[in-house]
């Protein structure tokens, strides 16, 4: 038999040669980063968003996914493939969000001083621009950083989806904006062989929350998508966490 189809095999092949029956037993089954086929919750090499209203708990959810990912520990009792991950939060105050990760650290029983260095946590306190590689925030720019031979990322964290936008003066309602800014993602995905992350805002009508909040290409061009939402207040909230649009899990879950 052909000996099994690399990441480098695929990433060199010609953009228009079509793929064969060969090929497809060649190409290695995507893994999960969290989950399973049943129980799906992040796929790896995949283009995923996760969603929901303002305090829906989207960054905490996310920090949480990365930090087990760097940790290699389970996340809610579901297995994780661990590896290096980069967390890219443009909202928010630096100390708050290391604190959360020191929580976790603590929550988890991990040092702190082993999990945020470069080789496992990687947290960038600024939007990256997706669409002008070039210039101190441009997406080239994160990549040349990230490319630092320390090892392989499993997944990149984009937080928000309206920061990135904003980051080149676009946003999400902009057809001229979200397409480009997909194919930035894309962009980041292809060059470091990982999954990336979106986390976005949801509109305030009822009919809005059901999908991240502009036009429909983000939605449409995801591998799946995850729903954060919130019901009540304080110490007695309840969030909830749902797989949606997911091509890949089975019975539609």
């Amino acid at each position: 038999p052909e000996p099994t189809m690399t990441l480098d095999d695929m990433r060199q092949r010609d953009p228009f040669e079509p793929w064969t029956y060969a090929d497809y037993l060649r190409i290695p089954t995507t893994p999960w980063l969290i989950g399973d086929d049943n129980r799906p919750v992040l796929i790896a090499r995949g283009l995923w968003v996760t969603f929901g209203l303002y305090k829906s708990a989207k960054t905490y959810l996310s920090l949480e996914q990365a930090f087990c990912i760097a940790a290699g520990v389970q996340f809610n009792g579901l297995p994780t493939m661990q590896g290096r991950v980069a967390y890219v939060c443009a909202e928010g105050d630096p100390k708050r969000i290391l604190a959360r990760v020191v929580a976790l650290c603590e929550k988890h029983h991990k040092d702190p001083d082993e999990v945020l260095s470069p080789d496992r946590f990687n947290l960038i306190m600024s939007p990256v621009n997706l669409i002008q590689p070039d210039g101190r925030i441009g997406v080239d720019t994160l990549l040349k950083r990230l490319d630092d031979g320390r090892g392989p990322y499993q997944a990149i964290w984009l937080d928000t989806w309206a920061k990135m936008l904003a980051a080149f003066g676009g946003n999400d309602s902009d057809a001229e904006s979200v397409m480009p800014a997909i194919m930035g993602c894309d962009r980041i995905r292809s060059a470091l062989g990982c999954s990336v992350v979106i986390v976005a805002h949801v509109g305030v009508s009822e009919k809005a929350q059901d999908r991240p909040k502009g036009l429909s290409d983000l939605p449409g061009a995801v591998d799946g998508g995850t729903k954060c939402v919130k019901e009540g207040d304080g110490r007695n909230a309840l969030f909830t966490f749902s797989a949606v649009g997911e091509r890949y899990a089975s019975d539609a879950y």
